[in-house]
């Protein structure tokens, strides 16, 4: 496992406080475990405070080793104008993990204007507080691109996934709906933080990560089941949902700890700055998967490979690995092998020995 190693010179001190939203989600629950194992302080932010009462001895059991503080908040409604402000109060840093998206929607509005609302209020909030000193965005791949199986083409950080707007806004077509609206909303709200930060010019340095497809293990799968994309990897191997399944096409995959790991790096790395960090890893489809779940479990059946073509992109990274090796000493990304391993493991915890055995560490 890859430890924090930019203490002396990171941009935020260690011992300082860092906000992260939606603490809970898949991402933001690695985050805060990257953070207090290098030792800044955590505040986050839930919408329910009863459903969450588990993380504080959760973190404080996993962090015993270092002096640090975990705290949730109440934000309940993250569209209301200063919902944020006192969540914010005394951070010297912002994770901003969630927003509000639907996958599913069927018109563009008002999903679209509630996606960059819920971003917004966020710096929005950042920027009246002067301890702020740096503010991370989780954006997405979908919003630079969407994938375009079996096609060539380049993947940059200028890249910008218009085309997912103009979809989304052509009502009356199948591209209208469900995806494009999901990908059309992350790309708007992105663009609008960085306006934001062109014509505000506020004290504290951005930057946003954009992550692919994440999977990997669950950090307390007794309390956040198997949520978000870690759940697809269940549901191929319980056989369920394969109708849904075979709509996601083959792309690239990011490890949920390098994910927490690159946000972490762009909140304390001091040359990062204004960037935008592209979280892929390794380009993979279903069938990669299946073959793996073959290969560990011989004896229980699988569903069928799929009619699949593969992700031939060619994505720019090369600055993402730079900020993971400055600051972790990491040497290249967690393999999709490792990840889907460490995702498996997380719903068979409770299996048996036999099965776990298979898994080591996890």
């Amino acid at each position: 496992m890859s430890s924090f190693v930019m203490h002396e010179t990171a941009a935020i001190n260690p011992g300082s406080t860092i906000l992260v939203t939606g603490i809970n989600g898949l991402i933001a629950s690695h985050i805060a475990d990257q953070l207090l194992a290098a030792g800044y302080n955590v505040r986050g932010t839930v919408r329910n405070l009863e459903k969450c009462a588990w993380m504080p001895s959760f973190f404080a059991n996993r962090h015993t080793s270092t002096n640090v503080t975990f705290k949730v908040v109440k934000v309940a409604d993250m569209s209301l104008d200063g919902c944020f402000d006192d969540a914010v109060h005394s951070c010297a840093g912002v994770i901003h993990t969630t927003s509000s998206n639907e996958m599913q929607a069927s018109s563009p509005e008002p999903t679209i204007t509630n996606t960059v609302k819920t971003v917004m209020t966020c710096l929005e909030s950042a920027a009246k507080e002067p301890s702020v000193q740096r503010f991370v965005l989780t954006s997405s791949a979908w919003a630079v691109s969407a994938p375009r199986p079996d096609t060539k083409f380049t993947v940059s950080p200028k890249d910008w996934n218009d085309q997912a707007i103009q979809d989304a806004y052509a009502t009356g077509t199948p591209a209208s709906n469900g995806m494009s609206i999901f990908m059309a909303g992350k790309t708007m709200a992105e663009k609008e933080c960085w306006r934001f930060m062109r014509e505000r010019r506020p004290a504290f340095v951005f930057n946003a990560v954009l992550p692919d497809t994440t999977f990997g293990a669950v950090l307390s799968p007794e309390h956040q089941g198997i949520p978000s994309t870690a759940g697809l990897i269940r549901m191929l191997f319980d056989g369920q949902g394969l109708d849904i399944l075979q709509w996601v096409q083959p792309q690239y995959f990011i490890d949920t700890a390098d994910c927490a790991r690159l946000h972490v790096a762009a909140l304390v790395h001091p040359d990062a700055k204004d960037e935008r960090l592209l979280g892929h890893a390794e380009p993979w489809n279903w069938n990669d998967v299946l073959a793996m779940f073959r290969k560990w479990f011989p004896d229980r059946d699988f569903p069928e490979d799929m009619q699949l073509g593969r992700d031939i992109s060619t994505v720019e990274t090369g600055k993402s690995l730079e900020l993971l090796r400055d600051v972790y000493g990491q040497e290249g990304w967690t393999s999709l092998e490792e990840s889907v391993k460490g995702n498996v493991a997380s719903f068979l915890h409770s299996n048996t020995q036999a099965q776990m055995a298979l898994f080591g560490q996890y």
